[in-house]
């Protein structure tokens, strides 16, 4: 962020990851003052908020936009910033946070602040899967369903994503799937499809480690099911 910054909105969910702490509100504040730049916020209330706020702040001419919260915090952002001429900028406070991690933005909200100050502009990949933007990653699969009934679960955070892997990872089958690629067609039983445009699903889980999210190109990675008796090995 350059010096000619004068106006930067905040998106916070406060359901994102293991909760809210009313000191983020003086730590963005602060940060803000020690610059000499406006800093206002929003709170989320609810599916596809966040996506209406960050629209209303590019009306607003907002200069920075950035996303207080998850994977899915910054995915809604980044719909309502599309096609804008406003930047988007990271506070990870998700269960995983993805996207910040592949981008080395530090889960540490002192930290961030000061990247979100100080660190450089790129140009981002973003893709669309059945019509529906996607900034980081998309799973057909075990994952996919995964990350469906974490939406709804009251138990955010790593600890409660971890018990709601273990507790469906039986249940659910492999599948049958035809993939067609640059014209190529192949078929295959997978647990996992994943479409990658950064490397990792979060956690610094890699699922493509050699994603970039500026070549304008999607890594496709293909997972079996792992059998029962090697869950202990790893």
């Amino acid at each position: 962020m350059n010096n000619e910054v004068k106006k930067v909105f905040f998106i916070i969910n406060k359901f994102s990851g293991t909760g809210y702490q009313p000191a983020l509100i003086a730590s963005i504040l602060e940060a803000g003052k020690a610059r000499d730049t406006v800093s206002e916020f929003a709170f989320t209330e609810g599916p596809g908020h966040a996506t209406a706020l960050a629209e209303q702040a590019v009306a607003a001419g907002y200069d920075r936009v950035v996303a207080v919260g998850g994977d899915g915090t910054v995915n809604e952002v980044a719909k309502g910033l599309l096609y804008s001429d406003a930047k988007m900028g990271i506070i990870p406070k998700g269960s995983g946070n993805g996207l910040a991690r592949h981008l080395s933005i530090p889960v540490n909200v002192n930290m961030a602040l000061e990247c979100l100050f100080t660190s450089q502009v790129i140009t981002m990949d973003t893709f669309r899967v059945n019509g529906k933007l996607s900034v980081n990653g998309s799973g057909i699969g075990f994952d996919g369903y995964i990350a469906n009934l974490f939406g709804t679960d009251k138990k955010r955070g790593l600890q409660g994503y971890t018990k709601l892997v273990l507790h469906e990872f039986m249940r659910f089958p492999e599948f049958e799937a035809v993939i067609t690629i640059g014209g190529n067609q192949m078929k295959s039983h997978a647990f996992v499809i994943a479409i990658a445009n950064s490397s990792q699903y979060g956690n610094n889980a890699r699922i493509a480690p050699s994603a970039s999210v500026c070549d304008e190109i999607l890594n496709v990675s293909i997972l079996k099911k792992i059998p029962p008796y090697r869950l202990s090995l790893i």
